[in-house]
């Protein structure tokens, strides 16, 4: 494990310098196509993932969404989210992750 971080570390591969890429970039544009980038952050799909479940957010919310566990239910939508080499079933969310996504363009 030492070996794999210092790999990291040492190609500016880590957390700390993705979240500053994060921040330099997210200045850079218009917070509604910046709020693509963060929900895409936080949630962990694929780009193209990203674009889609941010339109599933914002077009069938109620179908997406089991509102008392708070999860997207990717596992609905297979022919976006069920690949062969990464698999999305679900993502935990809260309140704040859906008005994230609600504000972004459509990045379609």
């Amino acid at each position: 494990m030492d070996v794999f971080i210092s790999m990291m570390e040492n190609n500016g591969n880590n957390y700390s310098a993705m979240m500053q890429w994060l921040k330099a970039t997210f200045s850079k544009i218009p917070n509604e196509y910046g709020n693509i980038l963060i929900y895409a952050t936080l949630v962990g799909p694929r780009p193209d993932e990203a674009c889609q479940s941010i339109n599933l957010i914002q077009t069938d919310l109620d179908n997406y969404l089991k509102k008392d566990w708070m999860t997207l239910e990717h596992y609905k939508y297979p022919e976006i989210f069920i690949r062969r080499t990464k698999k999305a079933y679900i993502s935990i969310i809260n309140q704040e992750v859906i008005e994230l996504a609600r504000s972004c363009k459509n990045c379609g």
